[in-house]
């Protein structure tokens, strides 16, 4: 079995700009005031607006175009970026966190990459979980299941 995850993960605050500018961003809430928008293929190509520019850190739904769209439209919210691809155990993720409109930090292809933007975002892990158990990130496998519950 696998699991998928590319998403904008933040305070539901500081997501509503996103979801607000992009027709296609849909807010899930997940726990400790933590909310994810699935980034689909169509939410990418609204707001890449089908440009082509390059990719960051080998981010599959990220690119410059995208990186400055969503500078943009954030302002000076916090918020981060994830991926996370694993089948059969093999695998991994990366994210990347935004804070006063310029990158604070990009953890490419690390085993704890969400949890450290999570840490960064105020998560605090329960008993005997981490932060991306904490706060539901383990809820739903793939991208169809995130956007089912978005709607």
């Amino acid at each position: 079995m696998g699991y998928i995850l590319y998403a904008f993960v933040s305070k539901e605050e500081n997501l509503l700009p996103i979801q607000n500018a992009y027709s296609h961003a849909k807010l899930v809430k997940l726990e400790q005031g933590i909310s994810l928008i699935p980034v689909t293929g169509e939410l990418y190509d609204q707001i890449n607006e089908f440009t082509i520019s390059e990719d960051i850190n080998g981010f599959v739904y990220l690119t410059t175009n995208v990186e400055t769209q969503i500078l943009k439209a954030i302002g000076n919210q916090s918020i981060a970026y994830v991926e996370a691809e694993y089948f059969g155990g093999n695998g991994g993720q990366k994210a990347i966190i935004w804070k006063d409109n310029k990158r604070l930090s990009v953890f490419p292809d690390s085993q704890n990459a969400i949890n450290k933007v999570l840490q960064i975002l105020g998560v605090t892990p329960d008993k005997r979980k981490d932060e991306f158990d904490t706060v539901g990130l383990g809820r739903y496998r793939d991208m169809e299941e995130w956007v089912e519950v978005s709607k």
